[in-house]
């Protein structure tokens, strides 16, 4: 098993920040995978044969050390490279609206809905990495990773990638789960977050129609709602978000485990 690990690590010269990899091991069990660089610590705990962990953007151009548990044994151990990212500023003008005490107490009560959904899963392990487009044809129109600067201020990081949808084209489940979370919502409109299993979540925001319950157990390419405009949005689009234990990742590093 370990030599399967090296083989796996050599071919990688430096990890991108924001990225998410995958361990597959030859038997079952409960592994461990922990990311340390200074002061940072990153654990990502799996059941099964599959592993997902992530390269969290705060790592951008350090140097770490990755380890592999299994149990309280340590079955893998390197020192990796993270490569250094530029990440673009993009630049949004939108309409702005006068945040009342009503409104700023909406935002917080949605964001930590949200936020108590992304960190606490239901599911222990991935059995099978199942990967379908969100879309029929995924064009690139917002990076993961690109600074926003909003009405001329910094705002934040974009946490999800952004792709062209003409309204009411057909969205699908990007891996098979359970759909944990749907609403409307004042920054994301019209939002679906679907659980896959060891802490990943997939969140699909701005859609004009959502076409699944809470509860609902989805497959990989199964429709799930229709793309839109609604919530903070400059014109119809799908925003594609990837959380791992509620850390965003890049949706594209996934899509290309394929």
């Amino acid at each position: 098993m370990i030599i399967v690990f090296l083989l796996f690590i050599s071919l990688i010269f430096a990890y991108e920040p924001g990225s998410v990899y995958i361990f597959k091991f030859q038997e079952e069990g409960k592994y461990r995978v922990i990311l340390k660089s200074n002061q940072e610590v990153y654990s990502f705990d799996c059941t099964g044969k599959i592993c997902l962990w992530g390269v969290p953007l705060s790592l951008n151009g350090k140097n770490a050390l990755l380890e592999v548990k299994r149990g309280s044994k340590i079955i893998f151990k390197k020192r990796i490279k993270i490569s250094r990212k530029r990440f673009k500023v993009y630049t949004l003008r939108i309409r702005k609206r006068k945040l009342t005490p009503k409104l700023i107490r909406r935002i917080k009560k949605e964001r930590e809905k949200i936020l108590k959904v992304l960190k606490t899963p239901t599911i222990p392990g991935i059995s099978r990495l199942e990967l379908s487009k969100p879309l029929n044809k995924l064009v690139v129109t917002s990076e993961f990773g690109e600074i926003r600067l909003i009405n001329g201020k910094r705002k934040s990081v974009h946490r999800g990638v952004d792709f062209r949808a003409k309204e009411g084209e057909l969205v699908y489940a990007i891996m098979p789960g359970k759909v944990r979370l749907t609403g409307n919502f004042f920054f994301t409109g019209n939002t679906v977050i679907v659980e896959h299993g060891q802490g990943l979540y997939s969140l699909y925001a701005h859609l004009s129609e959502i076409l699944v319950k809470e509860g609902q157990l989805v497959k990989a390419g199964e429709l799930i709602g229709r793309a839109g405009s609604t919530g903070r949005s400059t014109g119809p689009h799908l925003h594609l978000g990837l959380y791992l234990n509620g850390i965003p990742f890049n949706p594209l590093s996934l899509l290309r485990l394929r």
